[in-house]
């Protein structure tokens, strides 16, 4: 889901209809990622994990960078890929 309405609409709306997936095929937890495209956002805005509950239904939400907009604001022809991992441990050494 794309963050283009506001951040916390588009969480609230995506982790309402990630719910509503989740019911139909009988999952107890699920994941929502949110692309956010806002322009002027640091990384630790743009980048996070945070835990929704909706009703009784916890949903992880990840909220990630979009990586076309990476490539067109630094001007790069290949984007650096890190794991969860190790964008984990690059956040622990600071």
């Amino acid at each position: 889901m794309r963050a283009s309405r506001g951040l916390d609409t588009a969480i609230g709306e995506g982790a309402k209809q990630s719910v509503w997936y989740m019911d139909r095929c009988g999952a107890e937890s699920g994941h929502l990622v949110i692309l956010d495209q806002r322009p002027g956002k640091s990384w630790e805005e743009r980048v996070f994990q945070r835990e929704e509950i909706v009703g009784e239904t916890p949903v992880t939400v990840w909220g990630i960078q979009d990586g076309a907009n990476v490539l067109a604001q630094e001007g790069s022809r290949r984007p650096t890929r890190l794991s969860p991992a190790a964008k984990r441990a690059s956040r622990s050494d600071s």
